[in-house]
């Protein structure tokens, strides 16, 4: 028995990709003028590197976010940020979870 699954089959002699997959890309028309080719590379590498908003962002708070982390969680379990009042069992949970 085979299975055809994600393009690919699997039987008893293990997992294979289609072949009809194989023949769809086999008919592909070639890019033949040079703007073609410059939108396929434009395209493939539009995929290795992320966009500049990205990075930018990454750079702005990725490498200082986990001592932000840690900060916010230090101050939210000082004993002067947490209530006393039970908001439908939530203050009791935190008291008993750090030992207030």
């Amino acid at each position: 028995p085979k299975v055809q699954f994600l393009g690919h089959v699997i039987d008893s002699q293990g997992i294979h990709v289609d072949p009809a997959k194989i023949e769809s890309v086999k008919d592909w028309a070639s890019a033949k003028s040079p703007t073609e080719i410059g939108q396929f590379l434009g395209l493939a590498g539009k995929e290795q590197e992320p966009p500049l908003r990205v990075r930018a962002l990454v750079m702005t708070i990725g490498l200082d976010l986990p001592r932000q982390i840690l900060n916010a969680q230090t101050e939210a379990r000082k004993p002067e940020n947490i209530k006393k009042e039970d908001v439908e069992g939530v203050g009791y949970l935190v008291m008993a979870i750090y030992g207030l």
